[in-house]
Formats: structure tokens, C-alpha cells, sequence
């Protein structure tokens, strides 16, 4: 029966909407209402979380409040003294839209569910760290390849390290993001597509010219290509002055002779100014890689290491086995992010436009 209740207008248990009011801002505070039934549990105060928890109500009474159809912003629905679970305040539910705040979100407070990360502060810098994390491998790759010894000589490998101006476009993300506290698209695609596209380029320029140089140098002819005789022509003239040197070397034992290399001589100096970037790359390759002779394998005239082979047919192998290599990693990291970064955009603009991202 209506009547029999208690909690009706007019009863023992009926409360004034101010004494609501009151109550529930006791409760958020951590104090229990006076005069209303509650658990006693000293673990449910304070009450510091957004969602109140309650026990459920006695059975037998009718007529208690719900929360549903409750507007957000009103009073919370009590029952028994507690809000009813699930009760909101609305400048908390506000606080915690859609993390790319803006006024116009704000205003829609029911459009955007709860979400306790802000994107607006982490978004400029987790992209940026993860546009550095992809990029970083085609771009050290480059870097590394650009110090080889048999790239510098070859490809005036220097140019490879200018690759680390790609490093910029996240850096400029960094400060755009920040200012504009949401996703920028223009700037998202140049800091994706831009170094991609150039490592793309660069690897596979690398990957055509290290197929090229791989075969021309294998071959035993010298004449293959111009660079190569006039390589093999300065080594000549290496041999030349080592054996000039040798016999002007007076009282040297069988021995001596056969540690004696063309630096012992006193006239190397001399002559190495005028021969620096072809000797000079053929001392690093002895030493590196244990070779002799140029065109065909020789006694060494630079290092005291046993040589196995011809520095002709060593620096084939590298730009077979590392230079194509590694620059057939950069292209496929770099198609793997165009492929991605084109499908993302088609997949993703139409929800961050759902939420009012300008996308």
C-alpha cells in the first residue's frame, strides 16, 4: 500500500530537498547523513571515488528513487540516504571528455564517455618518440653505410649523413601538436611520409648502383670501368716505389724483407701526398679485409696480415653482402610505412571526424 510507506510525502523518513542536498554533499565529503540508514564500513569512507557504490535496497519498499531518466547536473537519486550507483556529477563527467578538449566538446558532455588519459598532453610527444623509434633504423642504416670505407670511395659516400635532417620534421611535430593540443593531418603525413619517402628513394638508388659495382669489380679485367684501371694503375706505381725501395735498402735480410712494407720506406711520405685518396683506400682494404693486389692478388704493400684474396674481389663482396643488404632493409622499412600510414589514414579519418577531430 502506498500509505504504509514510510518514505512517502508526509511520512517519519521523508526528507526536504535541501536536507537531500546536504546529505550528499556530507557524503562526497566522507561523512555519513544523520538519520540515515547506511553501512557502517569504515573502508567506504571517505568516498573518493567518481562512482559511489551502495548496498542494494531493503526489499519490501517501493517507491525509491532511480537513476534512470535522471538528467546529468541534478541532485543525486538517494535511497536509503546513499546516491544511487552510477550518479555522475556533470562538471566531473565534463572534465573527462573526449581527451582533445575543446569548447564545443565540453559543451556535448554526453556525446564523449569518460576517459581518465589526457591525449592533449602525450599526444606530442608519443608521436614524436614513436616517429623517431620507426625511423631510427633506415636512418642509422644509412648513416653506418655512409662510413664505409668502400662507399666513400666509390659513391662519395658522405651524402648519406645527410639523411639525419629527417630527424627535424618530429621535432617541428613536437611544437605544432603542443600549440594546437589535438592531431594536426598535414603535419601526421609530412612526418610519416616525407622520410619515408626519401629512405625510399636513397635505399633504392643503393640497392641499383651496389648490383652494378658488385659485378664490375668482380670481374678479373681491369678495364671494366675507368675508376677501376686508374685504380689498379696508382697501385703500379705503389709496387714501383716499394721495390725501388727494397733495392736501395742495403744489408736487409731475407727476413727483414719479408715484414719490410712500403710505410718502412723513407721516400713514402714523399710520394703518399701525391697519391693519398687511391693509397690510402687500398691501406684501409688491406687492413680491413686482409687482401693484396688490386685487379689480381698480390703480395700486400701496406699491412703485415696474411691476404686471402684480391682487394678488387673483396670490395665486390661488400657491396654485395652488406651494402645491397642493408639497403634493401631500408626500402622495405620504408614501403612498410607508406603502406601503413595510407591504409591508417583511409581507416581512421572517418572516426576522428566522428568525434570532432578536423581530420
Amino acid at each position: 500500500m502506498r500509505g504504509s510507506n514510510p518514505a512517502h510525502i508526509g511520512g517519519p523518513g521523508f526528507q526536504e530537498p535541501d536536507s537531500i542536498r546536504e546529505n550528499f554533499q556530507r557524503i562526497l565529503s566522507g561523512y555519513q547523513p544523520s538519520g540515515a540508514p547506511g553501512p557502517e564500513d569504515p573502508a567506504l569512507s571517505p568516498l573518493r571515488t567518481r562512482q559511489v557504490v551502495i548496498p542494494p535496497p531493503q526489499q519490501g519498499i517501493s517507491g525509491s528513487p532511480s537513476a534512470r531518466g535522471m538528467p546529468r547536473g541534478t541532485d543525486a537519486p538517494e535511497v536509503h540516504g546513499w546516491p544511487v550507483q552510477g550518479f555522475v556529477p556533470e562538471e566531473e563527467s565534463l572534465s573527462n571528455a573526449w581527451p582533445f578538449e575543446t569548447d564545443h566538446l565540453l559543451a556535448d558532455s554526453k556525446k564523449y564517455k569518460g576517459d581518465p588519459i589526457n591525449l592533449a598532453r602525450i599526444f606530442p610527444f608519443l608521436f614524436s618518440f614513436c616517429c623517431f623509434m620507426i625511423f631510427s633504423v633506415p636512418i642509422w642504416l644509412m648513416v653506418h653505410l655512409g662510413q664505409d670505407t668502400t662507399v666513400q670511395y666509390w659513391m662519395r659516400g658522405s651524402w648519406c649523413g645527410a639523411v639525419l635532417l629527417l630527424l627535424l620534421p618530429f621535432l617541428a611535430a613536437y611544437f605544432v601538436h603542443t600549440k594546437l593540443r589535438r592531431p594536426h593531418k598535414p603535419t601526421v603525413l609530412v612526418c610519416l611520409l616525407l622520410p619515408s619517402g626519401v629512405l625510399l628513394v636513397l635505399g633504392d638508388l643503393l640497392v641499383s648502383v651496389a648490383s652494378n659495382r658488385q659485378d664490375q669489380l668482380r670481374s678479373v679485367d681491369c678495364d671494366t670501368i675507368n675508376l677501376k684501371r686508374d685504380l689498379e694503375r696508382s697501385r703500379e706505381a705503389a709496387q714501383t716505389l716499394y721495390d725501388q725501395c727494397i733495392k736501395n735498402t742495403h744489408n736487409i735480410t731475407a727476413q727483414a724483407a719479408k715484414n719490410f712494407r712500403l710505410p718502412d720506406c723513407s721516400e713514402f711520405q714523399t710520394e703518399y701526398d701525391d697519391h693519398r685518396h687511391d693509397w690510402g683506400y687500398l691501406w684501409k682494404l688491406e687492413e680491413e679485409h686482409q687482401c693484396g693486389g688490386w685487379c689480381y692478388p698480390d703480395k700486400p704493400l701496406f699491412t703485415k696480415k696474411d691476404v686471402r684474396d684480391s682487394c678488387s674481389a673483396v670490395s665486390a663482396e661488400v657491396f654485395g653482402g652488406k651494402v645491397k643488404r642493408m639497403a634493401q632493409q631500408v626500402v622495405a622499412i620504408s614501403l612498410i610505412v607508406l603502406v601503413a600510414t595510407s591504409l591508417g589514414n583511409l581507416a581512421a579519418g572517418p572516426g576522428l571526424r566522428s568525434i570532432g577531430v578536423d581530420w
